[in-house]
């Protein structure tokens, strides 16, 4: 989805970019909208149609997301001294949940489960060992190959 000039404006109200940015800084805001349209379509989340209440909502998301990032740009931490908006946290959530029928979005966890190969321990059919990339669940659902030890 790109950046087109109506939606670019009310992007720079809800981030408060009142004054004219430098060439740097518009590419900086368009860089930071595509990573949070990606984060949300990594989330399970697609774009919805245009004027209805979902792409309200959507678009509120991809806002919280590149104003977070646009705060955060020059900020480094030490510790966890690290907070996540609550607002978005649940705005994202139910838009997970309500997320219409229909083919799914490329996730990471589809990334992850291409990985898993024969392991398949996404989801918890497997064991994962440290030279097999996978995710584990904590549960061993598997039974044991014929070198294995039981």
């Amino acid at each position: 989805m790109e950046l087109t000039a109506i939606r670019e404006v009310t992007l720079k109200a809800f981030c408060r970019l009142d004054e004219a940015l430098s060439a740097e800084d518009e590419e900086l805001l368009r860089v930071f909208y595509a990573a949070a349209v990606g984060y949300m379509s990594q989330a399970g989340v697609r774009e919805p149609p245009e004027d209805t209440p979902r792409r309200a909502q959507y678009d509120l998301c991809v806002n919280y997301l590149v104003l977070d990032s646009w705060d955060r740009r020059d900020v480094s931490f030490v510790g966890a001294a690290s907070s996540e908006n609550p607002a978005f946290r649940r705005l994202l959530n139910q838009m997970k949940l309500t997320e219409p029928e229909g083919p799914p979005p490329q996730t990471s966890e589809a990334f992850a489960v291409g990985r898993a190969g024969e392991n398949g321990a996404v989801g918890g059919g497997g064991k994962a060992t440290p030279d097999q990339s996978a995710v584990f669940d904590g549960e061993d659902t598997s039974a044991p190959k014929e070198d294995e030890p039981l």
